[in-house]
């Protein structure tokens, strides 16, 4: 039986890497870089070292043509979005995902569509549900 590896959470730092890489699809240290200079100053080193990193925790995976190292996302940016929703719900809504959907919908301005959206989604979870049974 196989088990899930868990990854490490990612720092601020790590997620505005990885936000750019699942932007891009696939990039080097130096498209990363220039994606980043555009917000702050970042030296290529530290670009290089923390897509090392993240490499080695099991985020990203690389191909190598000629000297330069490609990186792309080996954890899907829904994967990662889901897990930091469900790390919400158990630290701030006592595991609840009812609480969440409690306060979006009394204290979060939903438009008619999202309202819309989160009806279909939550239908196609109870027809999920069922056919599961």
């Amino acid at each position: 039986m196989t088990q899930k590896k868990q990854l490490d959470p990612l720092s601020d730092k790590q997620r505005e890497i990885m936000d750019i890489v699942w932007e891009l699809g696939e990039a080097s240290v130096f498209e990363v870089r220039e994606e980043l200079l555009k917000r702050r100053q970042v030296a290529r080193n530290t670009v290089r070292t923390m897509m090392e990193r993240l490499e080695e925790k099991g985020w990203l995976r690389f191909r190598v043509i000629g000297r330069t190292h490609f990186y792309a996302a080996l954890i899907p940016r829904e994967v990662n979005l889901g897990r930091r929703v469900m790390d919400l719900v158990n630290k701030i809504c006592g595991g609840s995902p009812a609480n969440l959907m409690s306060a979006l919908i009394n204290h979060g301005d939903l438009s008619e569509a999202e309202i819309e959206r989160i009806e279909k989604l939550l239908a196609e979870a109870k027809r999920d549900m069922e056919r599961k049974k």
